[in-house]
């Protein structure tokens, strides 16, 4: 009985497996934005924690050629703070998915240093050892904290305060974010 050739099978899917991991990384990692984006008086940044080796959020921003900007987050949730911090609650079809589709659009009025917060509920689904779920309520507490210098720090302290909720208890979902922040 040969037991060399089941070993080989199983070593070469075991490598095909790995090669596909590493495109699947290689091909998300362009797909985020490699630094924050400063136009005129916006910027938008962003962090992103998956749950495996690949994730399944996404998210991307970019300046239009008409100097506004774009901002996208696959698996989201609408959440988002300005004056007073409140859940806007967007959801819909995804775009592109069908051509007569119509979406919901909100229209917010900013202040010079206020931000909106782009989240995926893996943030607010984040659970703790007591199976606790983070939840909105702690995340509008975060946000409704005295101003942050710029909006990395506020991004850095809703990751780090999930973390601490969670103190290393094993996520079930990929967490990523995006902070837009108007100067005036």
């Amino acid at each position: 009985m040969n037991t060399t050739a089941p070993s080989l099978e199983l070593h070469a899917l075991e490598k095909l497996r790995e090669e596909e991991l590493e495109e699947a990384r290689a091909i998300q990692s362009v797909v985020l934005p490699a630094e924050s984006l400063r136009a005129g008086a916006v910027t938008i940044s962003h962090e992103f924690q998956p749950v495996a080796a690949v994730g399944g959020d996404f998210l991307d921003y970019f300046q239009l050629t008409d100097g506004s900007v774009g901002l996208y987050l696959g698996d989201v949730s609408g959440k988002g703070p300005a004056n007073g911090c409140r859940n806007l609650k967007l959801c819909g079809i995804p775009p592109g998915l069908f051509a007569a589709a119509n979406y919901e659009t909100l229209t917010l009025r900013l202040l010079a240093g206020d931000s909106v917060l782009f989240c995926t509920d893996g943030i607010s689904d984040a659970f703790n050892r007591k199976e606790e779920q983070f939840g909105i309520e702690r995340l509008q507490e975060i946000c409704a904290a005295p101003q942050f210098a710029a909006p990395t720090e506020l991004l850095g302290q809703v990751f780090a305060a999930v973390e601490n909720f969670s103190r290393g208890q094993e996520q079930q979902d990929d967490m990523a974010a995006a902070l837009f922040h108007f100067c005036s």
